[in-house]
């Protein structure tokens, strides 16, 4: 429980902290709001951060000493302060006062890392959004293999493990929006194979590394330039990496007429946009075949074998 004393020392001064930060917040926001490109400044983004921090790591620990609302004084005048007298001397909506409750390292944590990399501010919905995306994708991680197993033919299967499975050669994974320790590595994949592989350039480090874990090889890469600048760096980015690697003895069945251009420039119409030009040369590089992609906004043709929607 709260006691006065408490007050006088410590929640005044946080809530000084904790308004000025979010009028600073307010102002800034309705300005850097106009750039269609950039959604906000670093700046912003920076004392969206700092506010989501001071929630959790002073405010939280504040509104669980408080004792409960039923049979508590709520006047400013008693000894021992409530819950509702404490959100009321931090200026806090009920809503918000839960919401700061609800919050838990590893939910900030996502949600600075997810501000920082999409320029969105880091907010208490973002933090409890992704937390509970998080815990939904825990909850399927045991599940996955076993549903793209059963999206696949039966016509073309193999017996492996008491599970029916079809064998890929070709394998596209988008992981410029899904990447994280728990991404799938026991995909259905053909013994001799080529992968590609989506990576935005500050995760290209991982990004290698999960090939890797896949069993291929890197090979080369390719540049996608998307026709705007992220400005949330200290380098201005405006590119996604294609890495290319393949599996043993893999060869790609094309002529020499056929060249995939090292830099290809298009506007990305969403944040999940990857372009025709990918998924139609990649069917010239590796004909006759058929294709598993990962973690997919859309299924581009028949040929494809979709699974994990980004759009979910």
């Amino acid at each position: 429980m709260i006691i006065k004393n408490y007050f006088n020392q410590n929640i005044e001064a946080i809530r000084i902290e904790r308004d000025a930060l979010d009028n600073k917040i307010k102002i800034q926001e309705s300005n850097d709001s106009r750039n269609s490109y950039v959604k906000f400044t670093n700046e912003l983004i920076e004392k969206s951060i700092l506010l989501l921090q001071l929630e959790f790591e002073k405010i939280q620990p504040i509104l669980f000493e408080t004792q409960s609302a039923q049979g508590a004084r709520t006047d400013i005048g008693s000894e021992v302060l409530s819950k509702q007298c404490v959100e009321r001397l931090l200026n806090l909506k009920h809503k918000q006062a839960w919401e700061i409750q609800k919050l838990t390292k590893e939910s900030v944590n996502l949600a600075i890392e997810y501000a920082k990399e999409n320029n969105v501010l880091a907010t208490r919905s973002l933090a409890l959004k992704l937390s509970k995306k998080n815990k939904e994708n825990e909850v399927c991680k045991n599940t996955e293999i076993k549903d793209i197993y059963n999206n696949i033919n039966d016509s073309d299967d193999v017996i492996e493990n008491d599970v029916k499975t079809k064998l890929y050669s070709v394998v596209y994974i988008d992981l410029t929006q899904n990447f994280n320790k728990n991404t799938i590595l026991h995909l259905p994949i053909d013994k001799d194979a080529i992968c590609f592989v989506w990576t935005k350039p500050n995760n290209l480090k991982e990004a290698l590394s999960y090939i890797e874990e896949l069993g291929f090889v890197y090979q080369n890469s390719v540049v996608w330039d998307k026709g705007f600048k992220n400005t949330n760096t200290y380098i201005i980015n405006h590119h996604e990496l294609l890495l290319i690697g393949f599996k043993n003895n893999y060869k790609i069945q094309t002529n020499n007429k056929f060249h995939l251009d090292s830099i290809h420039l298009e506007y990305q119409k969403n944040k999940n946009f990857k372009p025709d030009y990918y998924y139609s040369n990649i069917e010239k590089m590796c004909p006759n075949t058929q294709y598993l992609e990962v973690f997919s906004s859309r299924k581009y043709s028949s040929k494809w074998t979709v699974f994990g929607d980004q759009n979910d």
